[in-house]
């Protein structure tokens, strides 16, 4: 008489000695290291390089990409942009070759550097510093409306944060000009004008300088004087005035002649490069 035996789809799987599948291997300048879950590889169309896409556990994307040259050894540099996808690359170009790998949440570019959006960049923070072993302090470039987003990260985020390096940066909401200015940041916010007043001093990067003047992290910013977007006077030298008064270090370069758009004279500064490599690498 024969018996017939059923055997359980575990059981059958550890017979014929099946795995799950091994994950993709990443090769960088890091070594060759597992691709981490969520996460996939492209290239950015600049000189090719590695980029990997990231899908947060929120739902929202970001990306990071890889170095062109290995950092020095035991140092994984990086630098955090918002609010997306530069335009003239010059910088990075120059800050990749030196080994710096760079990083960005684009998802939350125009949400005006609400509660929010910082969330979105401390769960980037944590998830690259974990699964890449980039460096615990990270440098922050934001760009105009960007520096809503990264100062008030920063503020709140000062232990993680090497240095700040901005190219005309939002510094003050009440005059920021994109976006219809003060109501749409209040709608995002999903507050009033008047509630959004009230609240300024947990929303205004100028009101909450203290926490990165506390960890002496150095800035600099490069600005035209004929800003009309975001006034020079009014957020550069203004972060400045405030930063210098609490015992801050920061430096600003005034272009003259140039506006609120991308030009040579402010998208090609060795200076800012020299900035993140002083500071980046310390």
């Amino acid at each position: 008489m024969k018996q017939t035996i059923r055997l359980s789809a575990c059981a059958l799987l550890v017979g014929m000695n099946i795995h799950a599948a091994e994950p993709p291997v990443l090769k960088s300048v890091y070594g060759e290291m597992p691709l981490p879950a969520d996460c996939r590889e492209g290239v950015f169309p600049l000189r090719t390089v590695k980029k990997i896409e990231i899908k947060l556990q929120s739902g929202q994307a970001a990306y990071l990409i890889l170095p062109t040259k290995a950092p020095p050894q035991g140092r994984r540099p990086w630098v955090i942009y918002a609010p997306h996808t530069i335009g003239d690359t010059w910088i990075w170009e120059r800050l990749l070759d030196a080994g710096f790998a760079i990083a960005a949440a684009p998802g939350v570019a125009e949400w005006f550097g609400k509660p929010d959006a910082r969330a979105v960049i401390t769960e980037l923070y944590d998830m690259t510093t974990k699964a890449f072993a980039l460096d615990q302090q990270v440098c922050l470039m934001p760009q105009s409306r960007g520096g809503l987003l990264l100062y008030n990260w920063a503020a709140q985020n000062p232990e993680k944060v090497r240095c700040i390096g901005g190219i005309y940066p939002v510094g003050d909401i009440s005059v920021f000009s994109w976006g219809n200015s003060l109501a749409a940041t209040s709608k995002a916010y999903g507050l009033t004008e008047e509630e959004m007043k009230a609240q300024f001093a947990q929303h205004n990067p100028i009101d909450r300088l203290a926490p990165i003047a506390g960890k002496k992290i150095p800035i600099i910013h490069i600005h035209g004087d004929k800003d009309g977007a975001v006034p020079a006077k009014r957020n550069s030298l203004e972060v400045q005035k405030r930063y210098r008064a609490l015992g801050g270090e920061m430096e600003v370069e005034i272009v003259p002649g140039k506006g609120h758009d991308e030009c040579p004279e402010i998208f090609h500064s060795q200076r800012l490069v020299d900035f993140f490599l002083k500071y980046g690498l310390k």
